[in-house]
């Protein structure tokens, strides 16, 4: 009996290894070996991306609204006409002389007049010259 267990045991050992290195692919053994992967199978092929949203294209921008500089300053006209000339001065006292001319422009001549009459002798000259200008040009 010892023989046969020292027979068989090593035949079905060897035959097990063959077996699964047949399996492996590292023999080649018909009906038993996979077939080898080709080149075109082993190149990555899309799969289905689960929980990764399409990236969507930018919607545009809405336009921002063009201003207007005339609606402005005759918005800010119609209020500087009702307020006190000696307050107006004090208020646009900070304003570049190119940005306040073209509101008192749009103002009415008895108001400008106030308030040019409460401004520096400088000031006033200087936004009267650009006022000048301004009209000269059409604005």
């Amino acid at each position: 009996m010892k023989k046969v267990v020292f027979i068989i045991m090593p035949l079905i050992l060897v035959g097990g290894g063959v077996a699964l290195a047949g399996r492996m692919g590292f023999i080649n053994i018909p009906g038993l070996t996979p077939p080898k992967k080709k080149l075109a199978d082993l190149k990555m092929k899309p799969t289905p991306e689960v929980g990764i949203e399409k990236i969507k294209p930018r919607e545009p921008e809405p336009e921002k609204p063009k201003e207007d500089a005339g609606a402005g300053q005759l918005a800010i006209a119609k209020i500087w006409g009702e307020m006190d000339s000696k307050k107006l001065v004090l208020l646009t006292e900070n304003w570049r002389v190119n940005e306040l001319a073209p509101v008192l422009m749009k103002m009415e001549p008895s108001k400008v007049t106030e308030v040019l009459s409460e401004m520096q002798p400088e000031r006033s000259s200087e936004i009267s010259r650009e006022i000048q200008k301004l009209a000269s040009l059409g604005s």
